[in-house]
């Protein structure tokens, strides 16, 4: 990924509260994965943007890379990826045993 194509996903990632790096757009979603995260936002009346990664390779691939996560759509909110906030909330209800009364 080059230095301008970072800066870009940087400013994206960071000057909106919700953001989807998505195929499609909000309005006309490409993939059902897209469009599963656009009817779930929708159906919060959360606020959000989206960028078509299909209408710029550099930034589809760069966001893979930016993230180091190989699918897509991806979520940013406040500036953090949904896949690291997941993760984290995951490891600490799995680390307080707190799982196995899900199960």
């Amino acid at each position: 990924m080059t230095p301008e194509v970072k800066q870009r996903i940087d400013n994206l990632v960071n000057n909106n509260k919700i953001v989807i790096f998505m195929k499609g757009s909000k309005l006309m979603p490409q993939c059902g994965f897209s469009n599963n995260v656009v009817q779930i936002l929708n159906s919060l009346g959360a606020p959000y943007e989206t960028i078509d990664v299909l209408d710029d390779p550099e930034i589809r691939q760069g966001i893979k890379e930016y993230s180091k996560w190989p699918t897509i759509p991806q979520i940013y909110i406040n500036g953090e990826s949904a896949v690291r906030i997941l993760r984290s909330n995951f490891i600490k209800v799995a680390n307080s045993n707190k799982w196995l009364k899900l199960l």
